[in-house]
């Protein structure tokens, strides 16, 4: 209930944001990862970074945190022992990936885990709706985000306009 209400605080704050906002990716990811080590998953997890300290997005800072925040949790929830997070600019994009070293989630079911109020995660009481969330906070930003296997693990990726 928490995250519905956070949700729809967002979508009120991205209604009314100014278009020309402008947030430093690197210290949003360094807080945000200062959050998840804190928690038990990401405890049990080696965190690796590497953003450079001069990247911009545009996009409200509150607004990066929250998709950032969901991606870390999800990453560090099925990590088997690693979460490592990147950024850089790529064209006038802010891409930013965020990736654990889990089972990853079968491509038949990748768009399924975007879906609001789907949780592919059984084995929690997930609400399946963190996934969702990023998808709708990146779009009223302009921005994107997918998902891919990696060997092994999830990446998800971010893309958002440069500032």
């Amino acid at each position: 209930m928490r995250r519905h209400v956070d949700h729809e605080l967002a979508r009120a704050r991205i209604a009314y944001a100014a278009k020309d906002a402008s947030t430093d990716v690197a210290s949003v990811i360094n807080r945000v990862v200062r959050v998840a080590e804190r928690t038990p998953e990401g405890q049990k997890v080696v965190w690796q970074k590497n953003t450079p300290q001069t990247l911009m997005a545009s996009i409200h800072g509150d607004d990066l945190a929250e998709v950032l925040g969901n991606l870390t949790e999800n990453a560090a929830r099925h990590a088997r022992k690693q979460v490592s997070i990147s950024a850089r600019a790529e064209n006038g994009v802010v891409v930013v990936t965020v990736a654990d070293d889990g089972p990853g989630i079968a491509e038949e079911h990748q768009a399924d885990a975007m879906v609001r109020g789907r949780s592919l995660d059984t084995r929690k009481n997930g609400t399946g709706l963190g996934l969702a969330i990023v998808a709708d906070i990146l779009e009223a930003w302009h921005g994107s985000l997918t998902l891919d296997n990696g060997a092994p693990g999830l990446i998800a990726t971010v893309r958002l306009r440069a500032a």
